[in-house]
């Protein structure tokens, strides 16, 4: 009996031990998880209930097998903006409002609410939340006294520094909603081990780049999962910048910078880049002028993302470092060649200045301040074009190695920076300042005011609207190259004949208040509709929109040049044959006539063909405004009415104009990066503007 005392107290102290909770266990008793801010969170079983924000999430919870417990997910991580094709299954969840930025939040806050009041979610579900800073924010409100909620989990992409976090996401996710580690992070902890594996045996470290592409702009991504990525791969990342804490920074010259110091790096592409229809060729070209020696890889859907799958991307970052068999490497190609370029530009120019210097030799005195104008007008396009052709991201290139890439006999890198990069913005940029800087004259002349540009009347507004349904809405069989300028053009026309048709309204007189009115509330209106548009917009369309609207040439290309170019000289060219006529029509409708013109047939030819010209500019690189209203303006004042001297020194004018407004765009890209160029034209513009507008009031009272 003595000894059967002892052994029955153990037994009871055992099966006591064996009650208590033990924390972190996966049993019946809950389990403890720590977010990405080192919170922890308590759960006696698996959540039921998930709200999601940010794909990777609602990645990973669709690996996991518990895609049925998500209650409600932001708008940007469905299936219908992301194309993943696991997040199908999303659609009777409650798909709450964009995440970005903390406007949003009432609208969220409201709908959680709304959902917890019909029983649909309780203050004790999962909330997890990702990526955006303002999230921190939203969790402040969430967890307040006045909402109450416990579970909101939070992880920043600001902090990844490492792709172990990556994977602690993963697994963290995985078990709130499962209570165990399932497959699919034991699949991706053993592809991460053979990476490792590949990694140790190899013993070199091969450079890479990651090229960040956000808002029509390629850039170099500086920290976060993709370089984390490279890190463990044992890459040395050429664009780590230790100095800038910056997510990703610089442009496409930065690229070039990076890889032609470094030509046996390998160049990992965002996919965002792919999803606008583009090919690692189109890459190349773009970029690198075709260069088949650089060594380029597609980043897959999921490679850039807090979910499983991203360690199949892990996994072929790796080979594409190591493997040789990996690549074919193709010959380099040839510098460009550019002497039949640089002979038509010298023909036009010659033809131009020729045409001009004839029509001043027939105004007798009139000659020398014309002469003197268009003198300096040619010297400034002159010295802006070597500059902006000379701009090569934080360094600036010389006149000889300009000249020399020009001819064919530059470097690869200067070849690249001023051919394939500065050349085509350049050129286009003169041509879009050219038509814009015309199309004002024009309109002033045809409404006698001055204020009048298209601009100011709505016509760039209206293009803008054709360019953002174009981007927006795919029209079936018409490629998007062909359905922008298409659009653009239409609703460029009838913005035109709308405001001239309100400012006839109150009779046959155009009165510049009336004219000047309906020109800003038409081009509200339609603004109005492009922020609806854009708001409504999936992540890609979004950034293509509201970058498209500043106005930029950087994205455009010797394909779009070889429309846009034709259309602006010729519309050009006839409105330069209606110089006569507009200066009659500058008298008076009456006195026009008196004179023998055709004042219906001139005014809906010069609408017509600025609205042409408008679109031509605007639907490839974006609104560009002012340009219109600061140089012909600033030409009649010096020169007088005269249309015949106007319309071309204004061409002059307006192309030197904007290649300087881009230049400047560019000579800030070290502090803020390259401003859209609509930026600057608007900054130069606008208080020109308030000057005539206050000049004009003193003078008609009003």
């Amino acid at each position: 009996m003595k000894k059967t005392v002892p052994f029955l107290m153990l037994s009871v102290f055992l099966m006591a031990c064996m009650m208590i909770p033990l924390n972190e266990s996966d049993g019946a008793t809950g389990f403890t998880v720590r977010d990405g801010t080192g919170t922890e969170f308590h759960y006696d079983e698996p959540a039921e209930r998930v709200v999601v924000q940010g794909s990777g999430a609602a990645l990973t919870i669709a690996d996991a097998g518990a895609m049925g417990k998500i209650v409600a997910v932001d708008r940007y991580s469905t299936y219908e903006y992301t194309g993943f094709e696991k997040l199908r299954g999303m659609d009777d969840v409650t798909v709450l409002d964009s995440f970005y930025g903390e406007n949003n939040h009432e609208s969220i806050i409201t709908e959680l609410v709304n959902m917890v009041e019909n029983g649909e979610l309780s203050k004790d579900d999962t909330i997890i939340l990702t990526s955006y800073p303002s999230n921190e924010t939203l969790r402040g409100k969430l967890t307040s006294d006045r909402y109450g909620f416990t579970k909101v989990l939070l992880w920043m992409s600001k902090d990844v520094t490492e792709y172990g976090q990556v994977q602690d996401f993963v697994e963290t996710v995985s078990k709130v909603v499962t209570g165990t580690v399932p497959d699919s992070v034991n699949d991706m902890e053993s592809k991460v081990s053979d990476v490792e594996s590949m990694v140790d045996s190899n013993g070199s470290s091969p450079k890479a780049l990651y090229a960040w592409y956000y808002g029509n702009e390629l850039q170099v991504g500086n920290n976060g999962i993709m370089t984390s990525m490279l890190e463990l791969c044992g890459a040395d990342d050429i664009g780590h910048d230790p100095g800038n804490d910056a997510e990703r920074y610089g442009d496409i010259q930065t690229i070039i910078d990076l890889v032609g110091a470094n030509r046996d790096a390998v160049v990992f592409v965002s996919d965002g880049y792919f999803k606008t229809g583009k090919t690692v060729e189109d890459f190349r070209s773009e970029v690198f002028n075709g260069d088949g020696s650089v060594r380029i890889v597609q980043a897959g859907l999921n490679w850039n993302n807090w979910c499983p799958e991203s360690a199949d991307g892990l996994t072929e970052m790796a080979s594409a470092l190591y493997d040789p068999d990996y690549w074919n490497v193709a010959e380099s190609a040839e510098t460009t060649d550019n002497t039949l370029v640089i002979a038509l530009i010298v023909l036009v120019s010659i033809a131009c200045i020729g045409g001009i210097v004839i029509m001043t030799r027939r105004n007798g005195r009139d000659s020398l301040p014309a002469m003197a104008v268009i003198m300096t007008c040619a010297a400034l396009l002159v010295v802006f074009l070597l500059l902006d052709l000379s701009w090569a991201g934080t360094r600036t290139l010389s006149i000889s190695e300009v000249w020399n890439a020009l001819t064919g006999n530059g470097t690869w890198g200067t070849d690249i920076i001023v051919n394939h990069q500065n050349l085509p913005r350049v050129l286009f940029g003169i041509f879009v300042g050219a038509g814009l800087a015309v199309t004002g004259a024009v309109m002033q002349a045809l409404f006698r005011n001055p204020l009048a540009t298209p601009y100011i009347l709505g016509l760039s507004s209206g293009a803008s609207l054709g360019a953002a349904l174009a981007i927006l809405f795919s029209i079936p069989f018409i490629p998007l190259a062909v359905a922008q300028p298409v659009l653009a053009f239409v609703l460029c026309f009838a913005t035109t004949i709308l405001v001239y048709m309100i400012s006839r309204s109150g009779g046959s007189v155009i009165r510049t208040e009336t004219l000047v009115l309906a020109g800003v509330a038409v081009s509200s209106l339609i603004s109005a509709i492009v922020s609806f548009l854009t708001y409504i917009a999936p992540s890609e369309e979004m950034g293509s929109i509201v970058f498209w609207s500043m106005g930029s040439l950087g994205t455009v290309t010797w394909e779009e040049m070889a429309i846009g170019i034709p259309i602006i000289l010729i519309g050009i060219l006839i409105m330069l044959t209606e110089s006569r006529n507009l200066n009659a029509m500058m008298l008076g409708d009456a006195h026009a006539m008196d004179l023998g013109v055709d004042v219906r047939r001139t005014r809906l030819l010069i609408l017509m063909v600025s609205s042409v010209v408008v679109a031509a500019c605007v639907c490839f690189v974006g609104t560009i405004g002012f340009v219109g209203l600061v140089i012909p303006h600033i030409v009649r004042l010096i020169l007088g009415p005269d249309n015949r001297l106007i319309i071309p020194i204004s061409a002059i004018g307006g192309g030197a104009f904007l290649i300087m407004c881009d230049y400047i765009a560019h000579l800030v890209a070290p502090y803020y990066g390259v401003l859209p160029i609509g930026v600057v034209t608007s900054l130069i513009g606008a208080p020109f503007f308030i000057y005539l507008l206050c000049r004009r009031k003193k003078e008609v009272g009003w």
